[in-house]
């Protein structure tokens, strides 16, 4: 069983510089942009998001904590959302670290925050998964999430 504890000052500094790598590295991997950049997009990306860092308005950062082995097991942050007048949960970021995965974790972690977007009576979570990502994906289907919008590339020979 797991729970969602809020991330101390120390431990958001820690995700946070786990999660620009990360993006940047999938940035590189989806064909969005270049070694040379990726890293400064993330960091743009993500400065754009969070401009006052982890307190940040209407954000939240936690750690998954695994109650039966008393420890960590991920991150997940979240954040509320208000355009086009609508008012949604946005999941930016959800990890399960390496040695956990497979074990029901990110599961249990996404039930936990449909039970808190409900809390704030609001009915819809949207997420940005890189088409890459096949396990993530996978997950997030299993869980009754569905493709809103897709983006396609074909690269051609020179």
């Amino acid at each position: 069983m797991v729970e969602l504890r809020p991330m101390t000052e120390d431990e958001f500094r820690v995700f946070f510089e786990y999660a620009v790598q990360d993006y940047a590295e999938g940035l590189v991997e989806a064909g969005n942009c270049d070694q040379a950049h990726a890293l400064q997009v993330s960091q743009q990306t993500y400065n754009q998001v969070l401009p006052e860092g982890w307190v940040t308005p209407d954000q939240s950062f936690c750690s998954i904590w695994d109650q039966a082995i008393g420890a960590s097991v991920g991150s997940i942050w979240y954040g509320v959302r208000h355009q086009g007048g609508r008012t949604t949960v946005v999941l930016y970021v959800l990890v399960i670290f390496e040695q956990y995965r497979r074990q029901g974790h990110g599961a249990q972690a996404l039930r936990l925050l449909e039970d808190r977007v409900r809390a704030l009576r609001l009915d819809e979570i949207r997420l940005y998964v890189f088409g890459h990502n096949r396990p993530a994906r996978a997950l997030y289907e299993k869980m009754g999430y569905a493709v809103t919008a897709s983006t396609m590339a074909r690269k051609l020979a020179r």
